[in-house]
Parts: C-alpha cells; sequence; structure tokens
C-alpha cells in the first residue's frame, strides 16, 4: 500500500500576516511624508521665485515708467506726488521741478490712502497723462494705474514691504560759485519741506522685501532684499544743462 503525503501550503500565519501589515502601514507612511515634505518643499521655493520675479517685474515696469517722467504741464500743483501712510510714517509730499531756474522744491500736503502711492507724468503721443504706483501692504500687491484707465495689480505672495525714496544733488545757491555737488543728497519724500533748491541731478531709489521661508522653530526668516536705482533721463538733462550754464 502506497501511502502519500500532503504537502502543507505555504500561506502566511495570522501573525506573520498582522506583522506584515503592520510593516507595510509603517513604510507606505514614510513615502507619504515625505512625498508630503517634499511637495511642501517644492510649493515653497516656486512661490518665492514667482515673488522675487514678479517683484522684478514690477522695478523694470517702474523703471521704464521713471525714465520717461517729464514735468507737469503749466497749472499742476506737482510735477512727482508721494503720500505714505503707515503704523510709523504719515506724510504726503508734493515735488516740484523748475528747469528755467534749475532748482527742486517740496511742500506737504494731504494724505489720499493708507499705503505708499507714487505720482509722475509722462508724455503719452501728444497728450500728458500720470502714471500711479500703489502699495497695499494688506493685500500684498502694487498697483499700475495710467491715465483714467483700470488699475493693474502686480500680486506678490511673499511681499514684506515696497518703499520709493527720490534724491536729488544739490550744488551751491550762490550763483557765482563752482557748481560741485555737495556730499550728500538730500531725501526729498518727507514730513518736512523742501526750500528751492539748484539741483545737478535727481533720483529714485526702489527697494522690495520678499520673504524667502517660512519661519520655523531655531530657524530666521530669510528674506530677498531687491533694489534699484533709477535716473529720469529727461529730467536730468535739463537740469544738468541749466546746471551747464552756470560753468
Amino acid at each position: 500500500m502506497k501511502i502519500i503525503k500532503k504537502e502543507k501550503s505555504a500561506g502566511f500565519t495570522l501573525v506573520e500576516a498582522i506583522i506584515s501589515s503592520v510593516i507595510f502601514v509603517m513604510v507606505a507612511g514614510m513615502a507619504i511624508m515625505l512625498l508630503v515634505n517634499t511637495m511642501s518643499g517644492y510649493s515653497k521655493g516656486e512661490s518665492a521665485s514667482t515673488s522675487v520675479q514678479e517683484a522684478s517685474l514690477i522695478i523694470s515696469r517702474l523703471r521704464a515708467d521713471l525714465l520717461q517722467s517729464t514735468f507737469s504741464d503749466e497749472g499742476e500743483p506737482y510735477d512727482f506726488y508721494h503720500s505714505l501712510k503707515t503704523q510709523n510714517e504719515n506724510h504726503g509730499t508734493l515735488v516740484n521741478i523748475n528747469s528755467e531756474a534749475g532748482t527742486v522744491s517740496t511742500t506737504a500736503t494731504d494724505i489720499e490712502t493708507d499705503g505708499e502711492i507714487l505720482k509722475f507724468f509722462v508724455n503719452k503721443g501728444n497728450t500728458k497723462q500720470i502714471i500711479q504706483y500703489r502699495y497695499s501692504k494688506d493685500q500684498r500687491s502694487i498697483f499700475r494705474k495710467v491715465g483714467t484707465k483700470k488699475e493693474r495689480a502686480y500680486a506678490v505672495p511673499r511681499l514684506q514691504n515696497f518703499s520709493i525714496h527720490m534724491y536729488c544733488q544739490k550744488t551751491p545757491t550762490d550763483e557765482s560759485a563752482e557748481p560741485t555737488p555737495s556730499t550728500s543728497p538730500d531725501l526729498l519724500f518727507s514730513d518736512s519741506s523742501y526750500a528751492p533748491a539748484r539741483t545737478s541731478q535727481i533720483w529714485f531709489k526702489i527697494i522690495i522685501d520678499v520673504k524667502e521661508e517660512e519661519v520655523r522653530e531655531n530657524h530666521k526668516t530669510k528674506e530677498v532684499n531687491i533694489e534699484a536705482m533709477i535716473f529720469p533721463k529727461q529730467l536730468n538733462k535739463s537740469l544738468q544743462s541749466r546746471w551747464k550754464q552756470w560753468n
């Protein structure tokens, strides 16, 4: 008589199945966490990169506009208007440039709204139009408006600060004196008036701060600081032409 032995099936016992399931869940959990962290880091990096690109675009646009800035029409109260309203600062400034006398002066004025505003004139065909830049900290956006057209918003997700400063380089007030520029420039956008002064050059300093990464424990927030110096060609050409007459 032949005895046939049955082989045992190679299946998992209940204990082995439970252990395998626990190991699988642990490995899958770690893989998911790694994927989430990677995607989060990519998203933050992409957001920071987008903010820097938007900030650079705004500065390029503002540079192009300021390079074309010109004198206002007769009867206008200013060549440049600037206002700033924050928790620490609160002032409005009208800047007037006298091309015939080669002088620059400022007077205090009312503030239009919260945040920061800059207005100036540019030639558009046969007419002059006002270009306005407005910064809203709450909306993390900078708005550009040409004439009566609707504002265009430049959204910068990680925008921390946007500021505009206008400077002028004075020359001696005595017309018989040599028009050597003073050792340090004067800031025109401030809470005090600036008496007419012989000026050889004006320029703007634009600063945009963009947050690069979120605040984490034991880590400081990194910021990207973007700065630009802009020298209006037409206005400076007129001032320098007058300045050369004193030589």
